[in-house]
């Protein structure tokens, strides 16, 4: 019995750890951003192994960076397109579609939480790779 108990305790850490970067993601939910503050942005983020940097085109086009503009193999391109509604982001893939709210964590750092749950995100000026680059806070008033 004993046995099974210390199995089902390190199982259960093991899940906590797993879900804790998602779960810390959006702590708090106090300060929503305006999502048309994206605009202009390309947002960082890795989640499950993936990575993306997608910029929010001003007109509403979401552009993967990928390699950058001139890599031959992997250019940056539009995989998508992004709008506002009320105080969400709504990102459109071909015929899927995923909806999030953006909230502050402080400084440049900042989360998303929606459809398929939380996770933290910053930002790059303009159309930019994410890595060796430096996150900015979006800027307000938009």
């Amino acid at each position: 019995m004993r046995k099974i108990q210390v199995i089902w305790a390190v199982g259960a850490l093991g899940a906590l750890m797993l879900s804790g970067p998602s779960l810390a993601a959006c702590s708090g939910k106090s300060k929503s951003v305006n999502p048309k503050q994206l605009e202009g942005y390309t947002l960082c983020t890795a989640r499950d192994g993936d990575s993306w940097q997608e910029f929010h085109e001003p007109g509403g086009r979401l552009i993967d960076y990928k390699m950058g503009p001139t890599h031959k193999v992997d250019p940056t391109k539009q995989v998508g397109t992004w709008t506002t509604r009320g105080n969400n982001v709504v990102y459109t893939f071909g015929s899927s579609s995923s909806s999030y709210r953006v909230y502050e964590n402080g400084g440049t750092s900042y989360c998303m939480s929606g459809t398929d749950g939380d996770f933290s995100v910053t930002f790059r000026q303009g159309l930019s790779k994410c890595s060796g680059t430096s996150p900015v806070e979006l800027r307000k008033g938009t």
